[in-house]
């Protein structure tokens, strides 16, 4: 009878320690599973803050892009407008004029560029004929050397 009832004592604390055991890796597992989800959930926020980053750089390189577009043609028409003195006694076609040159200027700066020394040249070419005939190369009306010298001679 006793060694029935110590069997019997032996099988209970059996089945208590493998409920301990069962007890145990149940809170193993949960943990383990709360642990992954944890885990999911920073990959996600990772992720979605990624994500972000990548738009907000795509957008700055928008607007960059739409600034090196628009930027010159906005840059150069106020310089180009400020840059001729406008007085009440001038007409404002001088400034009218200028917008559609600094926006083309703006458009193809090698054309400018060229232009510009088109027009240095040509300046350059006017100076020198008037300094071959002796003329005043600042566009006054004043008679030539010769004409002068002759002037001279006669009086």
């Amino acid at each position: 009878m006793q060694v029935l009832l110590q069997q019997q004592q032996q099988e209970q604390r059996m089945r208590q320690q493998q409920l301990q055991q069962q007890q145990v890796q149940q809170q193993q597992l949960r943990q383990q599973q709360l642990q992954q989800q944890q885990l999911q959930q920073q990959q996600l926020q990772q992720q979605q803050l990624q994500q972000q980053q990548l738009q907000q750089q795509q957008q700055q390189l928008q607007q960059q892009q739409l600034q090196q577009q628009f930027l010159p043609h906005t840059s150069v028409l106020p310089a180009a407008a400020s840059s001729q003195s406008l007085y009440a006694w001038e007409p404002t076609a001088n400034l009218a004029a200028s917008i559609p040159a600094a926006a083309a200027a703006a458009a193809d700066p090698a054309a400018a560029a060229a232009t510009a020394a088109d027009e240095k040249l040509q300046e350059s070419r006017k100076t020198e004929r008037a300094a071959a005939c002796g003329c005043p190369a600042s566009g006054t009306q004043k008679a030539p050397k010769q004409q002068q010298q002759k002037e001279q001679q006669q009086q």
